[in-house]
């Protein structure tokens, strides 16, 4: 069910972006949007399928979040380990978001 409303996040949103690449400081424009109490909707909602999607591909391999984190707190963690880990930006958001996500939520051998 989650892959699915990733996918139709991103099938409803693609228009404007360009879907095979979207650069960190985009992402983390989405990222403070989502984090304000004005933010825009469209960019919170971006950035939640954004951050799944990359999640979800690497769920259980990579990336090994606790079942209590979802969504929301994906989002506000990216955002804090993007803010203090300028430097590891990649140009790449998706890459940036899984070294992130793999960094706070390494699997550990015999993990899932």
């Amino acid at each position: 069910m989650r892959r699915l409303f990733t996918c139709a996040v991103f099938a409803l949103t693609a228009t404007g972006a360009h879907a095979e690449f979207v650069s960190s400081k985009t992402l983390s424009g989405w990222l403070d949007s989502a984090a304000s109490t004005t933010g825009s909707f469209k960019d919170t909602t971006i950035a939640l399928g954004y951050v799944a999607a990359v999640n979800d591909l690497l769920d259980g391999t990579e990336i090994c979040a606790p079942d209590n984190v979802r969504d929301r707190r994906l989002l506000m963690d990216v955002r804090k380990w993007m803010r203090e880990n300028l430097g590891k930006w990649d140009d790449n958001a998706a890459i940036t978001v899984r070294s992130a996500l793999t960094e706070l939520y390494p699997c550990t051998p015999g993990q899932r």
